[in-house]
């Protein structure tokens, strides 16, 4: 009886290391995507601010330039870490209308060498500040 239960306890010992050792290299893995996705939450951040800059330099350089300028295309772009963004910001006159359309587009690699890019699409009035200003105050509280 004793013969057949020697090394059974070696071979639970054995079990118990396999499937801990799976279990580690699951998490290492969930770990590693989850590293790669924060990574590719920040580039996308980080293009959307960029985008979003560039968009409203752009509407203050329309504001301030001739009213005769009626389309331009500016390109260029930034690094930031080891990613290197293109910004490319175009505007167009509305005909009639004292507004531009304003689109900016801006992509960039991946790390897995896979270009991404957001494109960001607005229209800027020639007002005074104060209007635009005033679309956005918070309207007072309903009820009591």
């Amino acid at each position: 009886m004793n013969g057949d239960q020697r090394g059974s306890s070696m071979m639970e010992a054995l079990v118990a290391l396999l499937i801990l050792s799976l279990g580690l290299l699951a998490y290492a893995e969930l770990q590693s995507r989850a590293h790669v996705e924060l990574l590719l939450h920040r580039l996308r951040q980080t293009a959307w601010q960029m985008a979003l800059q560039s968009s409203e330099q752009t509407r203050h350089a329309l504001r301030d330039a001739a009213p005769a300028a009626n389309e331009s295309t500016v390109l260029s772009s930034e690094r930031t870490g080891p990613t290197q963004f293109r910004i490319l910001r175009s505007s167009q006159a509305l005909g009639g209308l004292s507004a531009w359309d304003i689109r900016v587009n801006v992509s960039w690699e991946d790390p897995d060498g896979q270009t991404e890019s957001i494109e960001l699409s607005t229209m800027a009035a020639d007002s005074e500040a104060e209007l635009t200003r005033a679309l956005f105050v918070e309207p007072p509280p309903l009820g009591p």
